[in-house]
């Protein structure tokens, strides 16, 4: 908490500059970095409003009275566009325009259009100086030069891209460790399945899948192996619970379809960022 106050403290561009290292120090995704640092701001421009209302009973003349009052307002705005800062982006993406929201802490972003984004947010209000009846935040957070917003559009690099990209890709919070007890029994249950049932005895065919999985986790972001991994059979033989047990490996980023055209399709805007597409 103590490194993102230090890193919230610093200029916009100074931020930019050395998001990638902080969150990597801090084993955040860039993009959660960002998250902590408005959420940061926001407390701290509430500070300062709470603070100000407190003193506003002391002050003397209507004219400063209401210069504090106007004060306040802009802190309590202030703190709700970082507020919003936290949960939505904006990523210029081509000709068009992606808001990016997220509903709750940990919930996967929302990709919404203008008009969706207006329906989701416009309910939020916040009274602003000047002005008698508080207005939409979604509108005076667009006009804001500190909105969160990404001109490179969208990416999905596992191994980190450049700050102007929002980065689809998700780390998970996997650490390899030596299987023991009930772990361990698990983990000879899924060899015994991969050999018995996937390979069908083969051993060979056992050490080749194995080195395949491992390339994948181990290379999210790196050269492809090059090779699909086919399984036939009936209905029931299991061949879904590779995918569901392997594919646990790779949340969110696992997409099963059933339907080969969309398989077919690499700019699908809905099933184009996944590391591995599972067809049935």
């Amino acid at each position: 908490e103590a490194v993102v106050r230090v890193y919230a403290g610093l200029l916009e561009d100074d931020r930019r500059h050395l998001r990638n290292g902080v969150a990597k120090r801090l084993k955040l995704d860039p993009q959660e970095l960002e998250v902590q640092v408005a959420l940061v701001l926001a407390a701290e421009a509430d500070a300062k409003a709470d603070a100000l209302e407190a003193e506003l009973a002391g002050i003397e003349g209507d004219g400063a009275r209401r210069e504090a009052e106007d004060s306040v307002k802009e802190l309590k705005a202030e703190a709700a566009r970082h507020e919003m800062n936290s949960t939505t982006a904006l990523v210029v993406n081509g000709d068009r325009n992606i808001y990016l929201h997220r509903p709750k802490p940990g919930a996967d972003y929302l990709r919404l259009s203008k008009q969706s984004a207006t329906e989701t947010l416009n309910n939020q209000r916040v009274a602003v100086p000047h002005r008698r009846d508080p207005v939409p935040l979604l509108s005076i957070w667009m006009k804001w030069p500190g909105r969160r917003t990404y001109t490179g559009g969208l990416a999905f690099e596992p191994n980190g891209c450049s700050p102007d990209k929002f980065n689809i890709y998700r780390q998970n919070d996997i650490i390899p460790q030596e299987p023991e007890g009930k772990a361990l029994e698990a983990l000879e249950m899924f060899n015994d399945y991969l050999l018995t049932v996937v390979c069908a005895g083969n051993r060979e065919h056992f050490r080749y899948l194995r080195r395949w999985m491992a390339w994948i986790y181990q290379h999210p972001g790196g050269p492809r192996a090059g090779v699909a991994f086919v399984m036939l059979g009936e209905q029931g033989t299991g061949k879904g619970t590779f995918v569901k047990h392997f594919g646990r490996l790779f949340q969110p980023h696992v997409y099963e379809e059933q339907n080969q055209r969309h398989l077919q399709i690499p700019d699908d805007p809905g099933h184009g960022f996944h590391v591995i597409p599972a067809g049935d």
